[in-house]
């Protein structure tokens, strides 16, 4: 990896990597225990400030990259509003190169072309040993905060499930563990002093972040939608069903009409609430998830996202800023009940 040293300025280099947070997960209506949960991690080399996470029950894949990318870059304003955060977390903007693992999951052609798009380099490194979490534990250490990190998985322990956890570790569901994360990582982590900067990330990051630095994709919508999976769901007269769930909007009953049987959409696991359906023009309309046993309501007009291909394409300094803000109120990916 690009160490500190080579890095001059935040988000020259961000690295992302894996690890265990050492917390048992339980379901939040029956209360049974699922697992540990994995960590996807992105650090800021210069600043060490995180950039953003994502939290999974799975083994890490691409998806998990992906989705700690979007929180990274994105304005994290609101997100930390919803879970009733009140700390400061400035960290935005497309990173110029993010630094991963060659023999890692990611479906590398994949990540690959999703972050040549939008402007980032990929730097592949060829680990010493085939483990997690070790640029973790290089760059902050076993702890974000207060929440307790395993660090060092090997190749055995990557498929494993964790189906037992000693009476000493916490509980709790994945709501509850990520609301924690994100208050340790902006209240704690950043404001504490740092052992190998002398000083705490948060105040290096304000000394050398600037205004010129900060880029964004010029297309939220697109940026987005090249991270989410997709899938094909099976179209019938009552909506699209997907994942075991059905989703309407009147794109999909136009769509039934024109005698389709199936459509391709992108989804954010993290909210089943919408998913994105792409049209036979090539754009895609929200639509919103609907209980299968209950009937059909009119839903509100569709919203359509375009996803014009923008290779490279960002905005950057005052437009950047006006485009963060925009984001933290008027996001096009609210969930459909807002």
């Amino acid at each position: 990896m690009r160490k500190r040293s080579e890095a001059t300025r935040p988000l020259e280099a961000v690295q992302i990597d894996h690890a265990k947070v050492d917390v048992m997960i339980v379901d939040e209506d029956s209360g049974r225990e699922l697992g540990r949960p994995w960590i996807t991690l992105g650090v800021d080399a210069l600043t060490r400030m995180a950039t953003g996470f994502h939290l999974a029950l799975t083994p890490p894949t691409r998806l998990s990259a992906s989705l700690a990318i979007l929180h990274s870059v994105c304005d994290k304003t609101r997100w930390l509003e919803e879970r009733g955060v009140d700390f400061d977390w400035p960290v935005a903007g497309l990173p110029e190169a993010i630094h991963v693992d060659a023999n890692s999951f990611f479906g590398r052609r994949a990540f690959v072309r999703a972050c040549r798009e939008i402007g980032i380099e990929t730097v592949w490194s060829e680990p010493a040993s085939a483990r997690y979490g070790a640029h973790i534990q290089e760059l902050i250490g076993s702890r974000l905060g207060c929440v307790p990190l395993i660090t060092d998985i090997g190749p055995m322990e990557r498929g494993e499930r964790d189906l037992y956890v000693g009476p000493h570790a916490q509980r709790l569901t994945l709501r509850e563990l990520d609301s924690w994360i994100g208050a340790e990582i902006a209240g704690v982590y950043h404001c504490r002093k740092h052992r190998d900067l002398g000083r705490a990330p948060l105040t290096l990051w304000r000394k050398h972040m600037r205004d010129d630095l900060l880029r964004l994709p010029l297309d939220c919508v697109s940026f987005r939608l090249s991270l989410l999976p997709d899938d094909e769901g099976v179209l019938d007269q009552e909506g699209l069903r997907l994942h075991g769930r059905l989703y309407w909007s009147r794109a999909i009953a136009d769509d039934f009409a024109a005698g389709r049987k199936r459509l391709e959409a992108r989804y954010d696991p993290n909210d089943p609430s919408r998913i994105f359906v792409r049209r036979p023009s090539g754009r895609f309309v929200k639509a919103r998830a609907l209980a299968i046993t209950t009937a059909i309501e009119a839903p509100p007009p569709d919203v359509e996202l375009s996803e014009d291909s923008i290779s490279a394409s960002v905005v950057t300094s005052a437009t950047a800023i006006s485009c963060v803000r925009k984001c933290a109120n008027a996001c096009p990916f609210l969930p459909a009940d807002r």
